[in-house]
């Protein structure tokens, strides 16, 4: 997991770093086990020390330190 965790918090310090340069807004999504995915977001989010106020999760329940809005 630690592979991966590095991956993706590389992957989301290029999004983050692409949509300030373009004034945008960037979406990572994760697909899984609902567990694992909640995880991997929750160590990607520690990793690369990203604001919660910058962080919404969209889902049925509060899984992670983040602003949260139910699907659909």
């Amino acid at each position: 997991m630690k592979e991966d965790v590095t991956a993706l918090a590389a992957l989301v310090g290029d999004l983050r770093a692409e949509a300030r340069r373009t004034n945008e807004r960037r979406l990572l999504v994760l697909h899984g086990s609902r567990e694992a995915c909640y995880a991997s977001a929750r160590a990607v989010l520690a990793a690369t020390e990203t604001d919660r106020s910058e962080t919404i999760l969209v889902g049925e329940r509060d899984a992670l330190p983040a602003e949260r809005v139910a699907p659909g």
